[in-house]
């Protein structure tokens, strides 16, 4: 069920590009997505946590989910701009 919340999330961040709202929140929803990929399977964290590596993994995967994050608030406010 967690999966479906990073989709939820990513759509939600073309909605926010689409209206045009402020591009601060892109960062919590990229905080929000680097935490969902990396419980998302459950394993993939326990597994991170056992190896020693899990604070490392979460922090280098964030600027990842920024760039990502940034994509599709673009994506957003190019679609808003084009349907406006």
């Amino acid at each position: 069920m967690i999966g479906y919340f990073g989709t939820f999330s990513l759509v939600g961040l073309v909605v926010v590009g689409a209206y045009a709202l402020s591009a601060w929140l892109v960062i919590p929803l990229a905080v929000m997505n680097t935490f969902i990929g990396m419980h998302f399977p459950a394993e993939r964290a326990q597994m991170a946590k056992e190896r020693g590596t899990y604070s490392q993994a979460l922090l280098l995967s964030f600027p990842l989910q920024l760039v990502f994050a940034a994509a599709f608030y673009g994506i957003g406010r190019g679609l808003g701009w084009l349907l406006q």
